[in-house]
């Protein structure tokens, strides 16, 4: 057998083994994402934006390899290519693992969020870095410049990253949400859904605030008839809910009327607190969901996940234009960890 046929099985051997795990990574991502949400597989919609997301830059790689394997010419380190596969297709299933075991980690927050949830969406990111670098390593293979490839794939793949950003903040942006509501029948319950926001040392913040001041306002002029109260706690401080409690005590509000959910940690969970314990209740007849402008975007998008069809009513609260940016910005990361992971 000649050396050059030799060469042409290994690397035949090697697409063949990556193409079956991203295949197979493929698969095992779009039921981590379900799973995650603790939702079926016949929730899954291909045509969910990322769903189709997962399944383009998937398709990309195999294209990748399928294109390699027929140009003669190019060759890839084999062991540099084997390890990437397998580290990526072990850190997505440490990251499932670890969203299913709670890692207990230190009791703090970052950026209003728990630390063991910014941990799992690193490794998540981290699989997703790494799924970028291999493909844009193959692809660059195929090239005439062949000089540099893993610094250029590094360079891309953050490339890549800040258009899927810009991309997300773009379609936020002119997602048409209408931050109003319909005139619901009065022959049931309408329960206005007021989603946690951020407690400044034991106050709500503005946010917080205009939230639970629209549900409020809702609740007087009869357009509901019960509060939901969301939201779980930073260490330290009371739960977002129990804040938003506090605060709606000293509107002479019938408590009675006023539901209290203190575990959620993000939208995400609230949108499941909705469907699994909420639009289950006896005589619940509508949910109208209360937030921001801002956010309203993502709530509907991950609604949309849910198989949800949420009204929503945005709060007064007004900002200035450079914390509308950067809230805007951090709802485009937001959305597309939920896009490509479900968290």
């Amino acid at each position: 057998m000649t050396f050059k046929s030799r060469s042409s099985r290994k690397n035949l051997g090697l697409v063949v083994f990556v193409i079956i795990i991203t295949i197979f990574n493929l698969f095992l991502l779009y039921y981590i994402k379900y799973d995650n949400q603790h939702l079926p597989l016949s929730y899954f919609n291909l045509f969910y934006i990322g769903n189709i997301l997962n399944l383009l830059f998937n398709l990309f790689l195999i294209a990748g390899l399928i294109v390699y394997i027929l140009n003669k010419k190019s060759t890839l380190p084999s062991l540099f290519i084997y390890s990437l596969t397998s580290v990526m297709t072990i850190i997505l299933f440490t990251a499932w693992i670890i969203s299913k075991t709670r890692l207990q980690l230190p009791d703090i927050a970052i950026l209003n969020q728990p630390l063991n949830k910014i941990f799992v969406s690193g490794l998540f990111f981290l699989y997703q870095f790494i799924q970028f670098v291999l493909t844009i390593e193959i692809w660059l293979s195929l090239s005439s410049k062949t000089g540099f490839i893993f610094l250029r794939s590094l360079f891309d793949s953050v490339i890549i990253t800040l258009i899927l950003l810009v991309f997300a903040f773009i379609y936020l942006s002119l997602s048409n949400v209408s931050p109003g509501y319909n005139t619901y029948q009065k022959d049931g319950i309408n329960v206005g859904v007021v989603l946690g926001a951020a407690v400044w040392t034991n106050e709500p913040s503005p946010s917080l605030k205009s939230r639970v001041d629209k549900a409020i306002y809702l609740y007087k002029i009869g357009d509901i008839q019960k509060i939901q109260l969301t939201g779980g706690h930073a260490p330290g401080e009371l739960s977002e809910s129990e804040m938003a409690y506090k605060y709606l005590k000293t509107q002479k509000i019938d408590t009675n009327d006023v539901w209290i959910e203190k575990n959620t940690t993000s939208t995400a969970e609230q949108i499941q607190f909705i469907k699994s314990r909420l639009i289950v209740k006896p005589r619940v007849n509508n949910i109208v969901v209360i937030s921001d402008s801002y956010h309203l975007p993502r709530v509907q998008e991950i609604a949309d996940f849910f198989h949800l069809n949420l009204q929503v009513v945005a709060s007064s609260l007004d900002l200035k234009f450079e914390n509308k940016i950067y809230y805007k910005v951090r709802e485009s990361a937001a959305i597309v960890i939920f896009w490509f992971f479900a968290i």
